[in-house]
């Protein structure tokens, strides 16, 4: 049976392992122990970290869009805590504010501009000059 590079490392480390002194095998091992765990708890980080992301990614246009249809018309906003009751409520929680304040700065500065263009709209009107003192000649009248 022909093994594996890794196979022959794990069996090479048993082997050093068990021809070391007590205190030193403890030591191996612990620090063995302690590398496996933090590389587990590093994955485990990087998963959880991507599937929220996904999970926001996701859910918050959908939210996003319920606030602003909700702002426009009047009506009561879903109660996203109740459709998406698989999720963990903090999930939940940071989406409904993200998009809150999405919304928020969006409306915000629709309204700026809005208001900006009305009232240079307004100036552009008011400063236009007055022809109608003028013929069609172009003579003073």
């Amino acid at each position: 049976m022909v093994r594996t590079l890794e196979e022959l490392c794990y069996s090479k480390f048993a082997e050093t392992v068990e021809k070391a002194p007590f205190q030193i095998q403890q030591l191996l091992l612990g620090e063995t122990r302690r590398k496996m765990e933090k590389n587990i708890e590093n994955k485990i980080t990087e998963k959880i970290t991507t599937d929220i992301t996904e999970i926001l990614n996701d859910i918050i246009p959908e939210i996003l869009d319920d606030i602003l249809k909700s702002n426009e018309k009047g009506i009561l906003r879903r109660n996203f805590f109740v459709e998406l009751s698989n999720l963990n409520p903090s999930i939940i929680r940071c989406a409904i504010q993200t998009a809150e304040n999405i919304a928020q700065i969006t409306e915000s500065r629709y309204s700026n501009y809005i208001t900006h263009n009305y009232s240079y709209n307004s100036l552009i009107e008011r400063t236009e000059y007055d022809t109608s003192e003028y013929d069609t000649d172009n003579e003073y009248i």
